[in-house]
């Protein structure tokens, strides 16, 4: 029974290092879902959804090697508890109905998730604590906290967060013919163009329905659909976000003004673009600024 013990805690090193790494593959559906429970300013819900998965990376591998097994056993317990009363509050309250726990790989319902963390406190529980690493201790703490923070931060992290504009390429001269078009000279509105087949265009669209929640001013948002079955709300219903006005636009057209990338996000003011986002670039601060400004 004792030598069963040791490899209990290797077990829940992998199953929390297998959790972090699947939220981190799809780690905007995860601060989608951090931010759709409107908590947080959209940045914060990023670095949270971060320093969760930062979090359970370190927890893994504090296991695998070893270290610390009393410590890194009460803050295991602490935070499955924590995450369990946080499940059963979303679902209580039919917040959602997906805590994440396993991102996009595994989608478990919460009760799933539920048994899945109480399975893992008697795991914790029954582990042997006592058989831990003597050597390098230090070292190999500061290796698992350094490694598990530059792994969650460095992949796909918005660079706007620390600072740092990228430039958006799109086709000028279509979207002033757009702009024309739908006689929107003197118009001060955000302009989306989203796919409804498009992932980061329904994300967007769920941060674009939250971001209005705040500013309540939906008829200053516009979007603009490549939708192949020409049926709008069907998109509306998937995301379940706000339904805004909407125009359709054909494929060709489409991908020409937005140079392929979307969503393409345009923030208008009396006719003039004077702002643009990508899905990573969105800016609720700014959009919200601007809202209570027009």
């Amino acid at each position: 029974m004792s030598k069963i013990k040791k490899y209990i805690g290797y077990i829940i090193g992998i199953i929390f290092l297998v959790s972090a790494i699947s939220k981190l593959i799809s780690i905007e559906l995860f601060e989608q879902f951090i931010y759709s429970l409107k908590i947080t300013p959209l940045n914060i819900s990023i670095i949270l959804a971060r320093l969760v998965v930062a979090f359970e990376l370190t927890i893994g591998l504090f296991y695998l090697l070893k270290i610390k097994q009393q410590l890194t056993s009460l803050f295991t317990l602490a935070s499955l508890i924590i995450f369990t009363l946080f499940i059963i509050t979303i679902e209580f309250y039919g917040i959602s109905d997906d805590c994440h726990c396993f991102g996009s790989a595994l989608q478990l319902s919460n009760k799933a998730s539920i048994l899945k963390n109480m399975i893992l406190i008697v795991f914790v529980l029954t582990s042997d604590r006592k058989y831990e690493t003597k050597k390098f201790t230090l070292h190999k703490v500061t290796f698992a906290i350094t490694l598990s923070t530059i792994i969650s931060f460095a992949h796909h992290f918005p660079s706007h967060i620390v600072g740092i504009n990228q430039e958006i390429e799109y086709c000028e001269p279509c979207l002033n013919k757009f702009i024309k078009q739908e006689k929107l000279e003197k118009e001060s509105k955000i302009i989306c163009f989203i796919s409804t087949k498009c992932k980061y265009c329904k994300l967007a669209a769920q941060k674009i329905s939250i971001i209005n929640s705040k500013a309540n001013k939906p008829e200053k948002i516009l979007y603009v659909l490549w939708d192949d079955y020409h049926n709008a709300s069907l998109f509306f219903n998937e995301t379940k976000s706000t339904a805004f006005n909407n125009v359709e636009m054909d494929v060709l057209s489409f991908l020409k003004l937005t140079q392929g990338q979307m969503p393409l996000i345009i923030v208008l003011k009396q006719g003039k673009i004077i702002q643009t986002f990508r899905y990573q670039d969105i800016n609720e601060e700014y959009i919200l600024d601007y809202l209570s400004e027009i």
